[in-house]
């Protein structure tokens, strides 16, 4: 394998709708920063994110070729480069900054003033660093005295708090490369928990949007843009309308239709059905997959459960947390029932008017014989 992740932190802020990510990839020269990064951002730009590249050397040519290479020189270039990320961030931009800037000082300052700061380090044995050496400076500096090469004779000050961690001693550029989709990966799952986490802390504050909305037209609509890797959709939608929050209507449904793709066979079936039943408002998600048990169907609401013999190991672990959650607020409740020949079928019911939630619960498996698919 080219690299390890060593960790994601969740205590890092996500970013605000107005800013961009800055993406700080420190490690010693030759490290391989600069593939990376470039890698890292034609990812970015691929995605459709307005992006930028500073590379550190033209960087510092370009903001402090006013100064030398002493200790405080370097100091105040890393400061510079801070700003600078920080100045293209908060005009929406993301900012890939490959750069050595060994000081904790500086990647403090990041932390405490960089909304959406994410720190990659590439951490590369001093050996192999000589070994690659691409421009020279590690064999002239086992020659020359002073050297005045960060890492030789120059202290470094590593990063103790990185986000991403890669570490690969016999990296090739094609293992640099690919350690950008590593990253890329890394960092959108750190942002997904941390979102789910902020609508899950929003949710404890109650329900603060009514408008009528229909469990019916949102399915329709998450199922036109939805990825379903090849799953069988069977879509049965009947109008079904609520007094609730749409943004957050569409956030249960959306979580419920990815955990029936995500836990699925290859090329399983998805059933999606609305309807008003009893003066409520009811939705249900089925699908395909492993055989689950009527114990494990009834702690799938809780928050960072993965059933073990689940198909995928993508995702927060609270999907159908949240799920739970809206529906609570919503004076509903969400009810897992495991089907027989696999799989698992989620009911929300959600009344027209506001009731006290009732919690979340489960059915006992459908009996055989029952036609009905989920």
């Amino acid at each position: 394998m080219h690299a390890g992740l060593a960790s994601v932190s969740a205590g890092v802020g996500p970013p605000s709708a107005q800013s961009g990510t800055v993406f700080w990839i420190t490690g010693l020269s030759g490290a391989g920063k600069t593939t990376v990064g470039r890698e890292l951002w034609s990812r970015l730009r691929s995605a459709g994110r307005a992006a930028v590249f500073l590379d550190g050397d033209v960087i510092r040519d370009a903001i402090a070729d006013d100064l030398g290479h002493s200790g405080d020189d370097r100091r105040q270039s890393a400061r510079r480069n801070s700003r600078t990320c920080r100045l293209l961030a908060d005009q929406g931009l993301d900012v890939v900054c490959s750069t050595i800037s060994m000081f904790h000082e500086v990647r403090r300052w990041n932390r405490e003033n960089i909304v959406g700061y994410r720190e990659i380090y590439l951490r590369v044995p001093m050996h192999e660093l000589e070994r690659r050496d691409p421009k020279g400076i590690y064999a002239r500096a086992r020659s020359d005295k002073p050297a005045n090469v960060v890492g030789i004779d120059v202290p470094a000050e590593f990063p103790d708090a990185a986000d991403v961690v890669l570490d690969s001693p016999d990296s090739t550029p094609g293992d640099l490369r690919a350690m950008a989709a590593d990253i890329r990966a890394a960092v959108d799952h750190a942002e997904h928990l941390i979102g789910a986490l902020l609508i899950l802390a929003r949710n404890e504050r109650g329900l603060t949007v009514r408008e009528e909305t229909d469990l019916a037209t949102v399915a329709e609509d998450i199922l036109d843009v939805v990825g379903l890797c090849g799953r069988r959709v069977h879509a049965t939608l009947e109008p079904a309308v609520i007094s609730g929050d749409p943004m957050l209507a569409e956030r249960l449904i959306a979580n419920l239709v990815d955990n029936a793709v995500r836990y699925n066979t290859a090329a399983g079936d998805i059933w999606i059905s609305t309807r008003t039943a009893a003066g409520s408002a009811q939705l249900t998600v089925a699908n395909t997959g492993p055989v689950i048990s009527p114990a494990d169907a009834g702690r799938i609401f809780q928050p960072f459960q993965r059933l073990s013999d689940r198909t995928s190991h993508d995702g927060s672990g609270l999907g159908l947390a949240i799920v739970a959650s809206i529906a609570a607020i919503h004076g509903g409740t969400a009810t897992a029932r495991p089907r027989n020949d696999g799989g698992l079928s989620v009911t929300v019911t959600i009344p027209w008017a506001g009731a006290p939630a009732q919690g979340t619960g489960i059915q006992a498996p459908e009996r055989p014989g029952v036609p009905r698919p989920g």
